[in-house]
């Protein structure tokens, strides 16, 4: 016997297939072979129907079947619908658990029947339930416990869904006797989730778990079950139970609970009952429960917490006593009061939380702000006439409230009465306090006294003069006479600060009004007419004054001041030497160490400083500054302040980073040169292009030019070859001629700027001789590379301000013309001298101590290194660093520009520091320049420095590298990639193109990857 359903039937032709429960082959064992594709499919043969009615697709219905193999088919045999029969029910309960599923896949989709379920819903209201109890009390009889719940979830799942009554009691019935030994825990998720009965579950458990009962459990549990269950009212039990637990522990949210569960209470005399025990409860644990609930909202302001105040008190059950209500409403005022903001206390009293407002607020008045103000005018009627000034009046006294009280005044009050408190806070205040609250638009009354002294060297504070006039604190005229007053005070001038503060002042009134000049000039102030001199509003300046006064000037101005004096001397209008140069920088020695003294920040322009000692040097020696005098003067100029950074900069051209040249191959179309086959002297062009009509008129200008159909292109005789190559250049088209297609294609070369070469900051290209062997132009090395766009100018007279000291030097007429083997640079003296810049700036980003930031001096001289000065310590005697040796020097690799810092990096087994950039660190070369060196200077050479070189132990020929971070040998994991796995430190060297003479030398040990 077997189960299924219809999986597809032909009426027409009276035959189609069934799906069983059970597997064909455990029903059919007597034959070997049964095809694995049809395990569960059954023929059927409209002969071999017992229904009533004819089988249906359509109509989802159990089947019952016995099955046999027929014709190489397995066959249903006595097929009829599933009627209520023991047979029937008791073959379908025992599939309870395994084979209930019966799955049937049409041509989209796949559909799952349950088998059990079906027969069970399908029963009618007013079913013989005899036969299915008989076959249930034989499936739980034989269900183990351990296997009960999971073979009897259909039936779990079918009482929770079915509305047949009947067969919801039969199965609940069951339910309850067979579920008996099952865990508790268990039953009650189970009756959760309406899969079984509240019967199910014994009352004792109930009141055991009744703290954990929610109120739509009771509403369940009324629903669900009698009055009476075992003589014993279950509500009434639970309830009693967790009122017993609340008088032994107090659990607030249980408590208010209750609420909800008296409401389905619907014996009055218990129900009354109850809420007497639960005020009784509530008497000694509620007020306290409530406070403690109520600070776990922590500090009040805003409306979202008074939103969960308004919460809590919504949350007090209704059952409470009128005193103990009383006594709750106290409880959150306290709380309120002690744990609110000044705004949060207003916002309460606003919203009646609070039964005296006005004491309360006046209690609190010193925490009032301005938000607080703010609220109490929205909602001024729910308080007495002239409250609110009441409270201004007592806060007047306190000092720290002015600037609170002038808000709000000026706001809400009548300009009378604004201008009463505001003359009394300006006169109980010093006019520097005033200050504040005027410049902030608050005071209304001009503190002038204080204005004169406020205002002063800082730039800033003139366009708080602007913002002033502009937001109408103060009238343009009265500004005017106050700064008036202050530059008449000022008329000698001490200090560099004092000297701008005039400064500032003369260009607030000339930038204002150009008719002041007029006035400025008359006074004659030597300061003020250098000032407008400065600013360009002058031709005429008295130098003698300029170079005993220069300091005064900021770095920046000093700068300008300089660029400026050479502009003069190149119009013809200021005979500027070398000579009058230093005097400008060298004058008033006096006034330079006061300034030094007490305004260590101001001191003279580094960059001006040493600008004209480079060029006091070339014009005495012919050559420039060296590391040494660019360190010397640093040092010197650094002042007082041990921290000051510095960098050389203001004359020079910076780098825009490195033009390039890269062949674009896309173009628009192509050209070929095609000889002409009658006279192979002659020669012509086919031009070829996919349709453009803007590329079609730019062809038609070229003469001579003829469109041939045949092979849609445009041919072009050779006398129009300087139009045929124009166009080709102003629309991208590849000339595919004889030769080399690059020579042939420059105009498809794209030039853009790339990333500074490092260590570069300003343009220090080397113009080459000849133009690019490829790209046909001008170009300049610049770091082994090249450059096809030079930054390096003269600039006119107009753009005096970008001056550099290349301009200087043409128009002092000192020549920087290099002449050597190579050839002639014009300024090859001049790149030389740009190259030390840019490595020495790179040296001043290292010179500071990293454990103070004082700035480091020479420990000793080299006579072999990139610098002769490259021991250096700190002379801060307040740092753990204090003496300790730094190692400083550029990269043994020229093509690297980095500077190697013996506090990042390690040794390498020869001595030598390693770069951390490139990974250089000796080479043979290098011992042998070191060797000659100390040969010619008479230095000590180490007894090992011969061998070294002896065994050419150098290790950059020999491709030996060392890891900067712990000094391990590195692997080399490519050609010329070198990697430590234990720092993930790695050395890409096939850019710098090194020779490796000596490779063969390098040691046996040499770690390579693979």
């Amino acid at each position: 016997m077997n189960i299924g359903l219809i999986k597809w039937f032909n009426e027409d032709e009276g035959y189609g297939v069934l799906m069983a429960t059970n597997p064909i082959s455990e029903l059919i064992k007597e034959y070997d072979y049964i095809p694995k594709n049809s395990d569960r499919e059954v023929f059927l043969h409209i002969s071999n129907w017992r229904g009533s009615k004819k089988p249906n697709i359509s109509n989802v219905a159990l089947l019952v079947f016995e099955t046999a193999f027929e014709r190489n088919k397995i066959t249903a045999k006595k097929c009829r619908e599933f009627t209520n029969t023991k047979e029937n029910w008791t073959y379908l309960i025992s599939h309870l658990g395994s084979n209930e599923i019966i799955k049937i896949t049409e041509r989209y989709s796949t559909k799952e029947y349950n088998v059990i379920s079906l027969a069970l819903k399908s029963l009618p209201n007013n079913f013989d339930e005899r036969y299915l109890e008989e076959s249930l009390e034989v499936f739980f009889e034989n269900t183990s416990n351990e296997e009960l719940l999971e073979k009897s979830k259909t039936l779990l799942a079918v009482r929770s869904e079915t509305h047949n009554l009947k067969l919801k009691k039969l199965l609940d019935d069951f339910i309850v006797k067979s579920f008996s030994c099952i865990d508790n825990d268990l039953k009650f998720d189970l009756w959760k989730k309406k899969l079984i009965p509240i019967s199910a579950i014994a009352v004792s458990y109930l009141k055991e778990i009744s703290e954990l009962l929610t109120f739509e459990d009771f509403r369940s549990i009324k629903k669900e079950v009698n009055e009476e269950v075992n003589n014993e009212n279950v509500i009434a039990s639970i309830i009693s139970e967790i009122l017993g637990k609340l008088k032994d522990e107090f659990v607030y949210k249980k408590y208010n609970s209750f609420d909800d569960i008296i409401s389905i209470i619907d014996d009055d005399i218990f129900k009354s009952q109850v809420i007497d025990d639960l005020n009784i409860i509530g008497e000694s644990n509620f007020t306290k429960s409530l406070y403690e609930e109520l600070e776990t909202i922590g500090k009040l302001d805003n409306d979202w917490d008074f939103r969960k105040i308004d919460e809590v008190k919504r949350n007090i059950p209704d059952f409470l006593s009128v005193e103990l209500k009383e006594k709750s409403n106290q409880a959150i005022e306290y709380y309120i009061i002690d744990n609110s903001t000044a705004t949060g206390l207003v916002r309460a009293c606003v919203k009646k939380h609070i039964a005296e407002p006005e004491r309360v607020i006046k209690n609190h008045v010193s925490e009032l702000t301005n938000e607080s103000f703010n609220l109490l005018f929205n909602s001024k009627d729910l308080f007495k006439d002239g409250f609110i000034q009441e409270l201004i009046d007592e806060l007047i006294e306190d000092k720290s409230k002015h600037e609170l009280i002038l808000n709000v005044i000026s706001n809400h009050y009548s300009e009378e009465l604004f201008e009463q408190y505001d003359k009394k806070i300006f006169e109980q205040n010093s006019e520097e306090v005033y200050f504040n609250y005027w410049s902030k638009g608050l005071g209304k009354i001009i503190p002038s006294n204080y204005l004169e002294q406020y205002i002063d060297d800082e730039k800033n504070k003139f366009k708080e003069i602007e913002k002033w006039v502009n937001y109408g604190y103060i009238l343009s005229e009265e500004i005017d006479c106050i700064l008036d007053k202050k530059l008449e005070a000022l008329l000698t001038i001490e200090d560099r600060r004092e000297f701008y503060t005039v400064f500032n002042i003369v260009e607030y009134f000339v930038t204002k009004n150009a008719n002041y000049i007029e006035t400025l000039s008359y006074k004659k102030n030597s300061f003020q007419l250098l000032i407008l001199w400065y600013l360009g509003y002058l031709e005429e300046f008295n130098y003698d004054l300029l170079k005993g006064k220069f300091i005064y000037f900021n770095p920046q101005h000093q700068v300008q001041i300089i660029k400026k004096l050479f502009q003069l001397k190149k119009l013809g209008k200021f005979d500027l030497t070398i000579e009058k140069l230093d005097e400008l920088v060298r004058a008033d020695i006096d006034l330079f160490l006061t300034n030094e003294k007490f305004n260590p920040e101001i001191i003279l322009d580094l960059s001006t400083s040493f600008i004209i000692e480079a060029i006091k040097k070339y014009k005495e020696e012919g050559k420039f500054l060296v590391e040494t005098d660019l360190l010397t003067i640093v040092l010197k100029e650094i002042g007082l302040d041990k921290t000051k950074k510095f960098q050389l900069s203001d004359f020079f051209d910076e780098c825009k980073g490195r033009m390039i040249g890269v062949y674009n191959w896309s173009s628009n179309g192509e050209i070929k040169k095609l000889s002409n086959p009658n006279d192979k002297n002659q020669f012509f062009f086919i031009i070829k292009f996919k349709y453009n009509s803007s590329l079609v008129e730019a062809v038609k200008k070229i003469p001579g030019r003829k469109y041939n159909t045949a092979v849609q292109s445009w041919g072009v005789p050779s006398r129009s070859e300087n139009e045929v190559r124009k166009f080709a250049e102003e629309n991208r088209f590849f000339l595919d001629f004889e030769g080399s297609k690059y020579a042939n294609n420059i105009h498809l070369i794209e030039y853009y700027r790339t990333a500074k070469p490092n260590g570069i900051k300003f343009c220090e290209g080397l113009k080459a001789q000849k133009e690019h062997y490829t790209h046909k132009r001008q170009f300049w090395w610049c770091s082994n590379q090249e450059c096809f766009e030079n930054v390096q100018n003269l600039h006119s007279v107009e753009e005096w301000e970008k001056f550099t000291l290349l301009d200087f030097l043409n128009i002092l007429g000192l020549s920087v013309i290099e002449k050597g083997n190579y050839g002639t640079f014009e300024i090859g003296k001049y790149n030389q001298f740009i190259s030390h810049i840019n490595r020495f700036n790179q040296l001043l980003e290292k010179i500071y101590c990293k454990e103070c930031n004082h700035i480091l001096y020479p420990v000793e001289s080299s006579n072999y290194a990139a610098y002769s000065v490259t021991r250096f310590c700190c002379e801060n005697e307040k740092c753990n660093e204090h003496k300790k040796t730094v190692y400083l020097n550029h990269c043994l690799n020229g093509k690297c520009n980095s500077i190697i810092d013996s506090r990042d990096s390690k040794k390498c087994p020869n001595g030598l520091y390693i770069c951390q950039v490139c990974g250089s660190c000796c080479s043979h070369s290098m011992f042998i320049r070191r060797l000659n060196n100390l040969e010619k200077t008479g230095g000590l050479i180490h007894s090992d420095l011969r061998l070294k070189i002896e065994n050419k132990a150098g290790h950059l020929e020999r491709a030996e590298y060392y890891c900067h971070s712990c000094g391990k040998m590195m692997t080399e994991t490519s050609i010329e990639t070198f990697a430590c796995y234990v720092c993930n430190v790695v050395y890409k060297t096939d850019k710098y193109r090194f020779k490796r003479e000596h490779k063969s030398l390098r040691r046996g040990d040499n770690p390579r990857s693979g």
